[in-house]
């Protein structure tokens, strides 16, 4: 689908992709989808973004030299989420890791006897099951 939308195909592979999009609703939607994220690709912004990595080392380098990261109308890369200060937090305490939370539920010990109690063998009754009333059976009253 892919090289049809972007006019790959030549002579006879675009005549036979046109004729069975004409014939299948779900391909002729696929080609629509894919046409309109491609037109959507081409308004958006030409520059890519800055990755988070790189905003987190930039901001880390400005904050070792005792400066402010510069903003992005100043010629600096923007951070993800803005040029805010990262949140004063305290130093991570060295130490075993905290206990798990407790389970919801305990489970249940088994039961005397060592297993679980099953299903009897077989249903109760006389062992015949019929499908329907008991008159369309040939012979019952």
């Amino acid at each position: 689908m892919g090289p049809y939308a972007d006019g790959e195909l030549t002579g006879a592979a675009r005549a036979r992709v046109a004729a069975h999009i004409s014939r299948c609703w779900v391909c002729s939607g696929t080609l629509q989808t894919l046409r309109l994220v491609k037109s959507s690709l081409r308004r958006g912004p030409q520059r890519a973004p800055a990755s988070l990595a790189a905003a987190r080392l930039h901001r880390y380098a400005h904050r070792l030299a005792g400066s402010a990261p510069e903003s992005p109308a100043d010629g600096g890369t923007a951070a993800p989420g803005g040029n805010r200060p990262p949140p004063d937090r305290p130093p991570a305490r060295a130490g075993p890791p905290p206990a798990p939370p407790p389970a919801r539920r305990v489970p249940r010990p088994p039961p005397p006897g060592g297993h679980r109690r099953r299903a009897p063998a077989r249903p109760p009754g006389d062992g015949r099951f019929y499908a329907g009333r008991p008159t369309s059976i040939v012979g019952a009253p």
